[in-house]
């Protein structure tokens, strides 16, 4: 297993701890030693994945002191599952299509226009890399769930988009894939809004 991925699922599983109450809000997390051999994992590894807890807000780490969970962390904990880039697609297939037709009867002139900006957004090769046309396939997709009026499915769509965000071996494979054709991205858009 890769050491960055090695470093999430480590994160993964605290957070999943600290949500299950094993290390409630306020208390101290074992200490980097006991942490690795609880893992199986280097203590570097371990290292990286409170700090990439502590960047999310949900761990404070005192020098000398440990890690300690913080109150907000544990009702804001939001793990993210680890899926293939495969099961993502999937889901996101079956949920957009239907978000998309649930929300086509009833979308207004004003979706209709944000979203055929979203698709010039995401489709220019003026945009600031490959984050900006990210950012606006997302909203096209969010932007289409908001308008389904069904704030379950809104969820579920941006719980989707997290994981196409925030789960790194997910994100490379999506980049590897949307960054080489800007027009195409644009064009499959295109296809979604005029269905």
């Amino acid at each position: 297993m890769k050491e960055q991925r090695l470093y999430e699922d480590v994160a993964q599983r605290i957070a999943q701890r600290m949500l299950e109450g094993v290390y409630p809000s306020g208390t101290r997390l074992p200490g980097e030693r006991e942490l690795a051999e609880q893992f199986n994992v280097s203590r570097v590894t371990v290292r990286q994945a409170l700090i990439s807890l502590q960047a999310l807000g949900k761990l404070e780490v005192r020098p000398g002191s440990g890690a300690h969970v913080l109150d907000a962390a544990v009702s804001q904990v939001d793990v993210l599952p680890s899926v293939s880039a495969l099961e993502l697609t999937e889901a996101r297939s079956l949920f957009e299509s239907e978000v998309a037709a649930l929300a086509a009867p009833d979308i207004s002139d004003e979706t209709l226009a944000e979203l055929e900006q979203l698709i010039v957004d995401m489709s220019s090769d003026e945009h600031d890399g490959v984050d900006a046309a990210e950012l606006a396939d997302r909203d096209f997709h969010l932007t289409i769930a908001a308008a389904a009026g069904n704030s379950v499915l809104y969820y579920i769509v941006e719980k989707l988009w997290r994981m196409r965000m925030e789960l790194a071996p997910v994100k490379k494979v999506y980049d590897s894939v949307c960054s080489e054709d800007a027009t195409a991205r644009g064009r499959e858009h295109r296809e979604i809004l005029d269905a």
